[in-house]
């Protein structure tokens, strides 16, 4: 008998506790309508499951919640009704859920998470990962991968040390980028604010936009970069790194019409100007100054 069938057949009947070894090349997928997910990455080919039945589904293990299994949306181990589960390093992961939190321990090679309402938090990782929320927070520390996706519709977007491609993306929420070691990275919100720390890579490209809220980067006193800034109801200020400006507000065209009203177009030279940056913010300001950013209070 194949192995994924002898799995199925093993699996149909599972308990909500449960230890199963995993082909290479096997991905995981776990579905929660109500429960809050807790996810910690192990060695070698094992899924442990608490809390959850489990199936197989050609390649693909396939974890849920159990009927009648107790409600829990904020993620705690110790707490009746949160899924737990440990995966292999190498795995290919989608996590789903309505209500309930999602908590990475982790993160295997490819990670891919989403809630309704609920937060997301991720410690640590590699490989890839995509998260997105709608009502609720994306928190992301120590993450050493190759590529962070972030997507939050009504909350705010924190993320501190991580390396890769990073691209968030927010609504109605602030983003702060700490510590960031990347050579790509975006972040754009329509309400919030946008705060970015970290060295502007030689060869690196990087895009700030806020509709309504201020854009602050924090780099180094001896970066080397090229920015253009566009503004139209803001200022830009960069008193605490001079460079080399070229351009201004457009003129005011009628008598209604003030300069604080115009669309400020701006090119900014550190340095040689190696890195390239695109700043926009339409209601905000834009304000450049010398790294590291301050630590945020609690």
């Amino acid at each position: 008998m194949p192995i994924a069938l002898l799995l199925a057949a093993v699996l149909r009947h599972t308990d909500p506790d449960t230890t199963i070894h995993i082909a290479r090349g096997s991905s995981i997928e776990i579905n929660s309508a109500s429960n809050a997910v807790v996810v910690h990455v192990g060695t070698g080919d094992v899924v442990t499951v608490h809390g959850a039945s489990s199936d197989v589904n050609g390649h693909t293990l396939e974890i849920g919640s159990p009927r009648g299994h107790g409600r829990n949306r904020h993620a705690d181990d110790s707490d009746e009704g949160t899924i737990n589960v440990t995966v292999p390093a190498w795995v290919e992961l989608e996590v789903s859920a309505v209500e309930g939190d999602l908590t990475f321990d982790g993160a295997p090679a490819h990670l891919k998470g989403e809630t309704v309402n609920g937060n997301i938090k991720l410690t640590g990782g590699s490989g890839t990962a995509e998260l997105t929320t709608v009502n609720g927070t994306i928190t992301v520390t120590d993450f050493r991968g190759t590529a962070l996706s972030l997507n939050s519709t009504n909350d705010d977007i924190n993320v501190t040390g991580a390396t890769g491609t990073i691209d968030v993306d927010d609504v109605s929420g602030n983003i702060a980028l700490r510590d960031i070691r990347s050579s790509n990275a975006s972040a754009n919100t329509i309400t919030g604010n946008v705060l970015f720390d970290g060295p502007l890579a030689a060869d690196g490209n990087y895009d700030f936009e806020s509709h309504n809220g201020d854009v602050t980067l924090y780099v180094a006193a001896d970066v080397s970069a090229r920015m253009k800034v566009t503004t139209f109801n803001g200022m830009f200020n960069s008193a605490d790194i001079p460079g080399t400006t070229l351009g201004g507000r457009a003129p005011a065209t009628g008598k209604n019409h003030h300069d604080a009203d115009q669309e400020q177009d701006l090119t900014v030279t550190y340095g040689r100007g190696d890195a390239h940056v695109t700043v926009d913010s339409f209601n905000g300001d834009v304000t450049v100054k010398r790294g590291p950013a301050p630590r945020p209070r609690h």
